[in-house]
């Protein structure tokens, strides 16, 4: 069976990005205009990319500790 994270911790330099980025995101959520769709959608895809690089950092110490199984 594959083991899975039940929970990313984020480093504290992340974790403050994060919660800006979430709090530029209600902001601009608040104050929408037709035009700013683009400006959410960047937004959106830098949490994204920012929560899977994370992840993706916990796998591979994960696979250097040899605590991650592969099924």
């Amino acid at each position: 069976m594959e083991k899975t994270a039940s929970g990313l911790h984020l480093p504290d330099e992340l974790y403050k990005r994060m919660l800006q980025l979430l709090h530029d995101i209600k902001v601009e959520i608040d104050q929408y205009r037709q035009d700013d769709v683009h400006v959410l959608r960047a937004y959106l895809y830098e949490a994204l990319m920012l929560l899977n690089r994370a992840y993706q950092n916990l796998i591979s110490m994960e696979q250097r500790s040899g605590w991650y199984t592969y099924q």
